[in-house]
Formats: structure tokens, sequence, C-alpha cells
């Protein structure tokens, strides 16, 4: 019974921790995430939904697995001159 609360707890921690803290992304950023270049549809508490530029396909990603993910945001890169 603990075992799922316990979980169930650390799934919504590491979802909260990941949309206010860390935020890497924000709705129309093009972002990669593991080498796969998406679209950030929209944003929610748990899940987030990117689009695929080269299908038109949707994506569903569960905050709290982005959390160990490696995301770079091309639209907040600034080149330097």
């Amino acid at each position: 019974f603990g075992f799922a609360f316990r979980n169930a707890g650390k799934v919504a921690f590491d979802s909260m921790l990941f949309i206010f803290v860390v935020h890497p992304y924000n709705v129309g950023d093009r972002v990669e995430i593991d080498g796969e270049e998406l679209m950030v549809k929209k944003m929610e508490i748990f899940t987030s939904h990117f689009l695929r530029p080269s299908d038109g396909s949707i994506a569903y990603q569960s905050n709290s697995r982005l959390m160990e993910r490696i995301i770079t945001n091309k639209s907040r890169e600034q080149v330097q001159v």
C-alpha cells in the first residue's frame, strides 16, 4: 500500500519541480530531446505535448521522465558574434 503512494508522490513531486523550478522550455519553443527535434505544443503539470515537425505527429512525455533527460532549447540559444 505504501509503495503505490510513495511512487505516486515521487512522480508528482518530480513533475512539479520540473515545471516550476527547472522550466527548460515554453510553449512554441523548438527543443532537442535525446537527439530528436520537437516543438512544444502544450505543457501540463504531469505531461508535456510535443509536435514532431518531420511528420506532424504529437508525442506525449511525462514531466517526471523528462527530468532525467538532456533537453536543449533551440529557441533560447543565442549566437555570439
